[in-house]
């Protein structure tokens, strides 16, 4: 994940794990301005074969995307 934080992409906020159930199971938080500056920092990932990593697990083959707005008190404004 090192690779994919870098500063030409974005750093991630909170990273976490767990391993109950069928396969470990991770949820990355990543503070993107705006949805388009999220899909323009994937797409050059992808484009500088950062993301995913190399021989990444079933955990990561397997991924979903969830968008939350942060709510008017939350310091992720």
């Amino acid at each position: 994940m090192e690779p994919r934080t870098a500063e030409q992409y974005s750093p991630v906020y909170a990273a976490f794990y767990a391993t109950d159930g069928a396969l470990p199971r991770y949820l990355h938080i990543w503070p993107w301005s705006t949805l388009e500056q999220r899909l323009q920092v994937r797409t050059q990932a992808v484009a500088d074969g950062v993301w995913p990593p190399e021989n990444s697990g079933p955990q990561l083959r397997d991924m979903r995307s969830t968008i939350y707005l942060p709510a008017a008190f939350s310091p992720l404004q």
